[in-house]
């Protein structure tokens, strides 16, 4: 039978801090290089890629996929995710750097879930990989809305023969409010991105005015009260479409316009467009299209690139403040709906991080705590 039970989470001794260039660059000059835009295109059945700052598409993935939606990659391992959402999994391939600067995969689908109806992925710098969803087995489980987690080494074995990785619910409705309906934080997750301590997630069905929109939590939590973990940052849309971290904000889409909080907010409710959930963008002034924003990457340094499927087009706008910004198209993209940002990392660097890595897991002290296997 299949069941929920509690399972160990544990506290890192050391911290990996992540530092934002926040140095303001202008729109009109986004000169990115080196770093490849990796997208999903649905109705073609293909994922695709650029190299910024080229805008020319090349080829990923030609074949096997029904319907892609949201993707993530982990530069780290070499490993790019993505959810079928016709096919109703999500799967990892190995990803490949050719000297000449082309991307490629090994075309070979490695599988990470088929119980969850995935929404939106991220992967975290150990290569463990958070899932917003809906885990539905079928009868007799009763259906969980959650943000799950699949661990670096599950991931890992996920490439050996008749291997299933099991996850763990990071965090779901009642963790999240404290059993507390009425103040439920976690709602039909649509969107989820994670950093060295925090996972955020933008729901999709906010059922009344003090409803969260956009929600930070922390990767560990004490298991009596997970809800002292938990902090709101936006309660001012109904639905979030998009979600993208820097070192010091979040940005969210929805309705057609791009927000934006501090990471550090707490608990602070939104007071109207212009107070403390601004508006960030802004077309110009001879585009009279709609924002229809499907995801939103962010560079690790000044921009954070917009994929507008309404458009039919990527924008990039500075993010050094969250003062209004214009759109300057970065590519026309047809068709496209998932958008992650891909940098190579070398293999002397990757060895290094994962030493690091090594030290810090054998420095970690293990607590009995929130996240609940799912098996």
């Amino acid at each position: 039978s299949r069941y929920v039970r509690r399972s160990p989470t544990t506290w890192s001794l050391g911290v990996l801090a992540a530092f934002c260039l926040t140095t303001s660059v202008q729109a009109s000059r986004i000169t990115v290089s080196n770093k490849y835009l990796i997208a999903s295109f649905p109705d073609l059945q293909q994922v695709n890629y650029i190299r910024v700052p080229d805008p020319t598409w090349r080829p990923l993935i030609l074949a096997g996929l029904l319907r892609p939606k949201a993707i993530a990659v982990d530069a780290n391992n070499m490993r790019l995710f993505l959810v079928d959402e016709m096919a109703m999994h999500v799967v990892w391939y190995s990803l490949m750097r050719l000297d000449s600067g082309l991307l490629m995969t090994d075309g070979r689908p490695h599988m990470v879930t088929s119980t969850i109806i995935a929404r939106n992925i991220a992967v975290d710098d150990l290569g463990a990989v958070f899932v917003a969803g809906r885990y539905d087995p079928g009868p007799p489980v009763v259906p969980i809305e959650a943000v799950f987690k699949f661990s670096a080494s599950h991931i890992s074995q996920s490439a050996l023969p008749n291997f299933i990785p099991i996850p763990t619910i990071a965090w779901d409705a009642q963790d999240a409010s404290g059993g507390g309906p009425a103040t439920a934080q976690l709602i039909a997750a649509n969107t989820v991105v994670v950093d060295s301590l925090n996972v955020y997630w933008g729901n999709s069905n906010r059922v009344s005015a003090e409803g969260a929109s956009v929600v930070r939590a922390a990767l560990h939590a004490a298991p009596e009260t997970p809800e002292d973990f938990v902090w709101v940052l936006a309660n001012n849309v109904d639905k979030v479409d998009a979600l993208v971290l820097t070192s010091s904000d979040v940005y969210y889409a929805a309705n057609g316009k791009v927000y934006g909080v501090p990471k550090r907010k707490t608990n602070e409710m939104c007071t109207g467009n212009g107070g403390s959930c601004p508006e960030v963008v802004k077309k110009k002034d001879n585009d009279p299209t709609a924002l229809k924003v499907s995801a939103m990457a962010w560079d690790g340094e000044g921009t954070v690139f917009v994929a507008d499927r309404g458009a039919g087009s990527i924008y990039g706008f500075s993010c050094g403040s969250l003062n209004m910004h214009l759109l300057e198209q970065v590519t026309e993209s047809p068709g496209i709906f998932g958008m992650t940002l891909f940098v190579p990392i070398s293999a002397a660097a990757r060895l290094a991080g994962r030493a690091t890595h090594g030290v810090l897991l054998g420095a970690v002290v293990a607590l009995t705590g929130l996240g609940r296997a799912v098996s």
